[in-house]
């Protein structure tokens, strides 16, 4: 049995865009009489099951408290056996593992499971999932019963500590499916709801709470983020903040408004391999949106560590084709095309699929990893190319190579461009073309101090560089081509082909609004809003955290028509 995970494009952007709801929006929901009688209901059916601990697993007098409260949480977990209780010394972590008990001869994916992790020597919760054949649906609840059920739920977790956290209003979406040998398949749907802490009244992005809900209200999953030893006196005090108006000024100078097309941008968006209408759109999206320190006014740039610049170059494509139809001919592309050295790759697997949200074409990936694996875990390389399954056409290559991370010397930058531009030129179609080169580096983290870690630790240094076609001398976003260089090798670590469809017809820049008018849009539907931001990074913290102004986001994903100046947003299946 194989079990597959997506996030909706919501939770993708993680939660540094998912915990912006202000003090001011504090969502507080009342539970509604008939959701707690449903709810008394299942767990009186649950109570008349005995539970079942599998023979082996002994439980402490704490241990057997914490599975008494939890199953009065989750009286479904009362239908599954207790198979397993251990605990994880890296993470400080308590696991616990339930299965449904099946008559021999079933197949495994007709089996309920269920998987919940603790803080270690204490019944904090801090992940749940759960997987029951019967609940499986594609459908999404309502907002309403989704933020009602969340709530709930996150009152009877944490007790009175649920009163620290506010509900955000930005909505996101969870899917999984299940598949076994003989082509079965079952796919589970969710709507999530995400819970800020606060921190002096204001959201802190470092600790929040998702909550996953399915279309009848169930419990599906729980994530907790949170960071240890929170001294929450060292906070900026919010009452020396400039004012959100004196922040909109800046950030009104600071930002930029870039025009984009997108081929084939959803009307909505859907669960794994179900196809989804598209249309193309001319859109406006800022660029160098930074937060404001809230104190200083000055612009904050450790949200992330890449730095990205844009140029146009003048390139001239060969017109060369890659392809692999069986593992012989992938493994032949990566030794001729990519360079690589097979010799010591063991192949692992070919995983055949549909796309997450465009579900008409079927997908092949090719998988290896380094023969006999050090028992350390160090010094592994991992290789996955990804073709269409009925053309054999090469769409993307990822390699992951730690056995070179304790390599010093690096190869300068200009010769790492020069290698992604002699590259991707093989694979452009024939002729000379004009394109948008976007290419991104680490930035230097002045808090950092890569010598508290060991090299095997740190990230291998890549630079990528995305190669957008053009069209009316506009960048056509999801047409580019993406090339990884290792910094340490010269060697291509990453692809993804791009391209014009040229059954798409685009719309003509003529008549759009201008960038001004799109900034203000931008501004009016997200507002600064202020919030609480400690940078951390390969578990290193920086001195302190920051107060800062950052952009609200609509709930849902937007964008803004440049033909029309107004914000699109865009759903999920069956919203409402």
């Amino acid at each position: 049995m194989t079990k597959h995970m997506v996030a909706g494009v919501v939770l993708a952007m993680g939660l540094l865009m998912t915990s912006m709801a202000t003090a001011s929006e504090s969502s507080q929901v009342a539970v509604p009489e008939r959701m707690e009688q449903t709810n008394q209901i299942a767990k009186t059916e649950a109570d008349s099951k005995e539970a079942t601990i599998a023979t082996g697993v002994e439980l402490t007098d704490s241990q057997q408290r914490m599975l008494e409260k939890y199953y009065q949480i989750l009286p479904e977990l009362k239908k599954l056996t207790l198979q397993f209780v251990g605990n994880s010394e890296t993470d400080s972590i308590w696991i616990w593992h339930f299965y449904q008990e099946l008559p021999p001869g079933s197949s495994g994916i007709d089996a309920a499971s269920a998987r919940l992790t603790f803080a270690a020597n204490s019944d904090e919760l801090c992940t749940f999932d759960m997987s029951i054949p019967e609940w499986a649906t594609e459908k999404l609840p309502s907002q309403e019963l989704a933020k009602q059920q969340a709530a709930q739920f996150i009152k009877r977790v944490l007790g009175d500590k649920a009163d620290l956290y506010q509900m955000n209003e930005q909505l996101g979406y969870s899917g999984s499916s299940s598949s076994d040998s003989e082509g079965k398949e079952i796919r589970w749907s969710a709507r999530t709801i995400s819970f800020d802490y606060l921190v002096n009244g204001i959201p802190f992005l470092n600790q929040a709470l998702r909550v996953d809900v399915d279309a009848a209200g169930h419990i599906t999953g729980y994530y907790r983020q949170k960071m240890d030893n929170l001294d929450t006196g060292v906070f900026p005090d919010p009452a020396k903040a400039i004012s959100q108006q004196e922040a909109t000024d800046i950030f009104n100078q600071m930002i930029q408004m870039k025009l984009n097309y997108i081929q084939c941008q959803p009307l909505q968006f859907g669960m794994r391999g179900e196809s989804r209408e598209t249309r193309p759109v001319l859109m406006y999206a800022p660029v160098h949106a930074s937060s404001i320190d809230a104190l200083s006014g000055e612009p904050i740039q450790e949200m992330g560590n890449l730095a990205s610049q844009s140029e146009r170059v003048q390139l001239i494509g060969a017109g060369k084709q890659l392809l692999a139809q069986t593992k012989e001919e992938a493994a032949k592309v990566l030794v001729e095309e990519f360079k690589m050295d097979m010799g010591t790759m063991a192949f692992n697997h070919i995983h055949e699929h549909k796309d997450t949200f465009q579900g008409a074409t079927k997908y092949k990936d090719f998988s290896w990893s380094t023969a006999n694996e050090p028992e350390d875990g160090n010094n592994i390389k991992y290789v996955h190319l990804q073709t269409v399954a009925d053309s054999g056409e090469v769409l993307r290559l990822s390699v992951q190579d730690h056995s070179k991370a304790v390599k010093e010397e690096r190869v300068s930058k200009e010769l790492i461009r020069q290698r992604a531009l002699q590259f991707i030129q093989r694979y452009l179609a024939a002729g000379s073309t004009e394109m948008d080169l976007v290419s991104y580096d680490f930035d230097t983290i002045a808090w950092f101090d890569p010598k508290r870690k060991n090299k095997e630790e740190l990230p291998e240094p890549v630079s990528h560089f995305s190669f957008y076609p053009l069209y009316q001398g506009i960048p056509v976003s999801d047409g580019g081509y993406f090339v990884s260089i290792n910094n340490l090798t010269g060697e291509v670590v990453g692809y993804a082909k791009g391209g014009l469809d040229p059954s798409v017809r685009l719309p003509d820049k003529q008549g759009i609004v201008t960038a001004e008018v799109a900034k203000a849009e931008y501004l009016k539907t997200h507002p600064l809003a202020l919030t609480y931001f400690w940078p951390e990074w390969l578990g290193q913290r920086a001195p302190a955290p920051y107060l800062v102004y950052m952009p609200k986001p609509q709930a849902g994903v937007t964008y803004i028509d440049a033909l029309t100046g107004q914000s699109v947003v865009i759903g999920y299946g069956d919203s409402d």
